[in-house]
């Protein structure tokens, strides 16, 4: 995640905006229903200079590409899409930078999160408290 980003710091270092991110699933799709269900989805925002931040400051982000990307590909079922990892399929330590000790967005995780479960109604009431914060 770094293309809409990118974007959004040339806005934010040129004028007086302020951004901040919002990463959410639309809804739950639970492989044991098959359709959308009202589980809950992993949640997460932060300011955009928080984010800037984390990926190694203005230059690493300046890096990002804004060239088109390839979109994942079908497999069949059954077929093996673990891949050739080098590193065993371990992923490198990650920090949080704030807020909580949450580094990875899914439902398992963000539910140690500092946000807790909530009702999708209260969702545009938490993001407008956080845009009030000032930290």
């Amino acid at each position: 995640m770094g293309y809409d980003p990118k974007m959004l710091w040339q806005v934010e270092m040129t004028t007086n905006y302020r951004y901040f991110l919002c990463v959410i699933g639309d809804h739950s799709t639970p492989v044991e229903y098959g359709d959308h269900s009202f589980e809950p989805v992993p949640f997460t925002m932060c300011r955009l200079r928080d984010f800037v931040s984390a990926v190694g400051g203005e230059a690493a982000l300046l890096e990002t590409s804004l060239d088109p990307f390839p979109l994942p590909t079908v497999v069949e079922c059954g077929e093996d899409v673990a891949g050739d990892e080098g590193d065993g399929g371990r992923r490198e330590t990650v920090q949080a930078i704030g807020g909580d000790s949450v580094v990875e967005l899914n439902e398992i995780a963000a539910a140690r999160g500092c946000l807790g479960l909530f009702h999708g109604g209260e969702m545009m009431g938490v993001i407008t408290k956080f845009l009030k914060v000032d930290v």
